[in-house]
């Protein structure tokens, strides 16, 4: 991937990157056998990733349009992935996930 990135500009650079240190964790999260687990699992990345690529964009970009939704996003995403940790958090004390063992459930968590 650091030979791809060479020709590469900063801003660039850090959308790489944020996609890259993504990837590999939503596609493990995803890979729960409950709906649910995997969801929030996949998403928990999602956003992190979401809010690195804002942040470029903050770093980097010049537009105020740009930088609004930028701020605005690092908010709403932040907040979304307050909720799902604590809720992954919650189903790691739990015995159950939906009514069944949270054992066979739990790539992911």
């Amino acid at each position: 991937m650091q030979d791809a990135m060479k020709g590469m500009d900063e801003t660039h650079k850090g959308y790489m990157q944020a996609m890259v240190d993504m990837r590999q964790p939503m596609m493990e999260g995803m890979m729960a056998k409950d709906a649910d687990v995997a969801f929030v699992c996949g998403m928990i990345p999602h956003h992190q990733g979401a809010i690195a690529m804002a942040r470029v964009v903050l770093k980097h970009g010049d537009d105020p349009q740009a930088r609004k939704i930028a701020e605005r996003m690092i908010k709403d995403q932040e907040k979304d992935f307050q909720e799902m940790t604590a809720w992954r958090r919650s189903m790691r004390k739990s015995d159950t996930v939906g009514g069944r063992s949270a054992a066979r459930h739990r790539v992911g968590l």
